[in-house]
């Protein structure tokens, strides 16, 4: 640089600065058990407000610049609940916690051409991180012993 630094917050969109965006999204459902993806993440102003208040951040800018910025920022402040990639909005592909996106995919990949694949979606209320638990006390709760099932 020339010695001249970047207001960055300049930049930022007015709910980044405000303390009160977090809260917005809390009463929307972010808690310690989200997964945020900030895309156009930038240096991180964003990424680095919210990675307090989830479980994580995929912060995804296309600039390798603004990702190497992003790095030393959530480095420089101890935050390593965010994680930057290196993509844009078209080229991100996650690969974390969306396993029914997933699993989904791999559905459809199995289908011939103008093969149908049928899907009763069933929407669980507990959170990804209880999921294996709560599965079970579903199955244990609508279990029901069949005679005729040998």
């Amino acid at each position: 640089m020339t010695g001249v630094e970047l207001d960055e917050t300049a930049f930022a969109g007015p709910e980044h600065l405000d303390p009160a965006y977090v809260a917005v999204l809390q009463s929307h459902g972010l808690d310690d058990d989200s997964t945020v993806i900030d895309f156009g993440a930038g240096t991180g102003t964003f990424a680095l407000a919210v990675a307090p208040h989830c479980r994580r951040v995929i912060a995804v800018d296309v600039s390798p610049a603004m990702v190497a910025a992003l790095r030393a920022k959530a480095a420089s402040t101890g935050t390593v609940k965010i994680a930057p990639v290196q993509a844009g909005f078209l080229s991100y592909a996650h690969d974390g916690d969306l396993w029914k996106v997933i699993a989904i995919r791999r559905m459809a990949g199995l289908l011939v051409t103008g093969g149908i694949l049928r899907l009763r979606d069933l929407v669980f209320s507990y959170p990804a991180a209880g999921a294996e638990a709560s599965i079970e006390r579903w199955i244990d709760a609508t279990a029901v012993d069949r005679p005729d099932v040998g």
